[in-house]
């Protein structure tokens, strides 16, 4: 069965303030064969405690939309304070 390795990148960004560029906090890096049957179902989670000044803007990057499931119940992006 041909199959073709495709990868799903996503990365935490923080901006502050008014700086030029956001900063890199955290990134995670998936693999998935796509096989010619369909796709695997895979998760990818990032979890870090790092400390927020105000206001910094967080926001997260991915490097392939299409391999995002749609649903509203398999996405989640959650901030807690400690």
């Amino acid at each position: 069965m041909p199959s073709s390795l495709q990868q799903l990148r996503h990365t935490v960004l923080r901006q502050r303030g008014s700086a030029p560029t956001a900063d890199m906090v955290l990134q995670d890096s998936l693999s998935t064969c796509k096989l010619q049957t369909g796709t695997s179902n895979s998760s990818s989670f990032v979890g870090a405690a790092f400390r927020l000044e105000k206001g910094d803007e967080i926001m997260v990057e991915v490097s392939d939309y299409t391999l995002v499931a749609k649903s509203e119940i398999s996405n989640y992006f959650g901030l807690h304070m400690i």
